[in-house]
């Protein structure tokens, strides 16, 4: 009878051991996944972080050229204007003079040709300083742009150097896309 007790106390115990060890199994196999599921949350994150900042990169490049094709038509506009007040302001100050010239007729029209001519070649130097303004912008535009371009390239080797230097280390948290983009870059 005592044995039977005894048995039947480790027996007991063992269920008790038992359970606990169960519960312990659990709660590790809790832990691991818990840590598993935070990581691949981590990593979906900094996946649409990445993702959500190339867009607004992206977005603000593309409102930036706009905003710059935008500041062109206008100021391409505002030196017509301009220029169309400049033109009828000359015409009008050699229109007067010209007027006030009446008692030579053949005088009058040679100085009101000379100043058409006068006023065409002024217009046409306006022309062409604008020309090399507008080139100058350009090609201030062009080194902007060969300068983001190199520092993109930049940033994408150094991100491709950090890959390959600590991938090995990392290879068990690697994303499926991460892997690939691994194997991309080998």
């Amino acid at each position: 009878m005592q044995r039977l007790q005894q048995n039947c106390r480790e027996l007991t115990l063992v269920k008790q051991l038992e359970k606990q060890q169960h519960s312990r199994d659990v709660l590790r196999d809790m832990r691991l996944e818990l840590e598993v599921l935070e990581v691949q949350a981590e990593e979906k994150k900094h996946a649409e972080n990445k993702q959500q900042r190339e867009v607004a990169a992206k977005i603000n490049l593309r409102e930036g050229w706009d905003n710059q094709l935008r500041y062109k038509q206008e100021q391409i506009a505002k030196e017509r204007e301009k220029e169309a007040e400049y033109r009828k302001l000359l015409l009008e100050v050699l229109a007067e003079e010209a007027r006030l010239d009446q008692l030579v007729s053949e005088a009058r029209r040679r100085r009101q040709l000379d100043h058409r001519l006068l006023v065409d070649q002024l217009l046409e130097e306006r022309r062409a300083m604008r020309a090399t303004i507008v080139k100058q912008r350009q090609e201030e535009d062009m080194t902007a742009h060969h300068y983001e371009q190199l520092r993109k390239c930049m940033v994408e080797e150094e991100e491709k150097q950090l890959l390959l230097k600590h991938a090995p280390q990392l290879m068990s948290h690697f994303t499926p896309q991460l892997l690939a983009r691994l194997r991309q870059l080998l």
